[in-house]
């Protein structure tokens, strides 16, 4: 049996060789003898049973979510599931697509300069009809100036997204000025 419960309830030694409805009857019998079954307050007993606090990270999506069963193709395949303490915020990720920066401080190793990282990932939560995109950047410890850090930089939506990638490459041309354009001084 898996079923765990928090510390504070009065269901202890769950055998793991019992079924959930055969848990729940013993656990009936030694707490509750006096109460008949299918009783109201057996029924409610069940309740508080099978709702009990406690999931284990990796049954948070088929406990919880157990009706999307797919992942997204994009999703790592080995850990892509990520559990959070919200549970409707648990949900997949894809890789991480980095882009090395050349204006930020990196850091200094024995062998050599590792390079701050702009990255990108793809994330979906299970209570997300669309995924979205999170950007992070690997810098150079502000602070202690010893150690890189990954910062949060924004969330988009696949929308903001498109708008962001439009409004960097008009910036780009903007930037470069045309060629057929005359400059006024």
């Amino acid at each position: 049996m898996t079923k765990r419960l928090q510390p504070h309830t009065d269901i202890v030694n769950l055998d793991p060789k019992l079924t959930e409805d055969e848990e729940f009857a013993q656990h009936m019998a030694e707490s509750y003898p006096h109460v008949a079954e299918g009783s109201a307050h057996w029924t409610w007993q069940r309740h508080i049973f099978d709702q009990s606090g406690w999931c284990e990270k990796e049954n948070i999506q088929p406990e919880l979510y157990g009706h999307i069963s797919d992942a997204p193709y994009w999703a790592r395949a080995y850990d892509g599931f990520v559990p959070n303490r919200t549970p409707s915020q648990s949900g997949w990720e894809s890789s991480e697509a980095e882009m090395r920066l050349r204006r930020e401080p990196g850091k200094w190793n024995d062998d050599g300069l590792t390079l701050a990282r702009l990255r990108l990932h793809i994330r979906q939560s299970v209570s997300s009809r669309e995924p979205f995109l999170v950007l992070n950047m690997t810098s150079l410890d502000v602070e202690t100036k010893d150690k890189l850090t990954k910062y949060r930089l924004t969330q988009l939506t696949l929308d903001e997204a498109i708008e962001l990638a439009h409004l960097l490459l008009l910036t780009v041309d903007v930037a470069r000025g045309p060629a057929d354009e005359k400059t006024v001084v």
